[in-house]
């Protein structure tokens, strides 16, 4: 009965990080990554927590318009982005890569201003 809770506690800790990737970050991701949005991380940073909110808001409001306030809708939903972050992983990788270089080239364009 132990390893069972054990395993229960892992379980509730893997959904627990997962959703809060969900909440916060992947909606907005996906959103800024197919719309080529190009700034420094900061930016991009508020951006992405935004869009997600607004995404999950619709979203919800949406489903429970409808009552198709399933938990297995949600499952889906959140499979269904995360196969697409796997399949276009390359322009994901390459999307944050420049969002590196613009904040690096900005915080070096600042650094030389002040002098």
């Amino acid at each position: 009965m132990w390893i069972f809770y054990k395993l229960l506690s892992k379980i509730y800790i893997f959904f627990g990080i997962f959703s809060y990737l969900q909440i916060f970050i992947i909606p907005g991701l996906i959103f800024l990554e197919r719309f080529k949005y190009k700034s420094n991380i900061f930016s991009t940073l508020i951006y992405l927590i935004t869009i997600s909110f607004i995404f999950n808001y619709l979203l919800i409001f949406a489903l429970n318009t409808v009552s198709l306030n399933l938990r297995i809708i949600f499952y889906l939903i959140f499979l269904s982005e995360l196969i697409y972050i796997f399949f276009n992983y390359k322009n994901f990788k390459n999307f944050l890569n420049e969002i590196k270089k613009k904040t690096k080239q900005q915080i070096k364009n600042n650094s030389y201003a002040k002098r």
